[in-house]
């Protein structure tokens, strides 16, 4: 049944504005779109500063887990 339809997808895609994503999954679709529009901010560096704080922070998640200790909270 998906093949009956791919011609009216190549179709919409050749005269769509803006790029199709061809999947299924809504969520998936979301994902696509923000990632694309985050690329384009600041020239693709605020998705490169992105990708090196989350890595950042998996590090210290691993380094907790690994030394079996966290950091003392400060408190007032």
């Amino acid at each position: 049944m998906v093949g009956k339809y791919q011609g009216v997808v190549t179709c919409l895609e050749k005269e769509a504005e803006f790029p199709i994503f061809r999947t299924w999954c809504g969520l998936h679709q979301l994902d696509l779109v923000v990632e694309a529009g985050y690329k384009g901010l600041m020239g693709g560096e605020f998705y490169h500063r992105m990708g090196l704080f989350t890595a950042h922070l998996r590090m210290q998640q691993n380094l907790q887990q690994e030394m079996q200790s966290q950091c003392p909270k400060f408190t007032t």
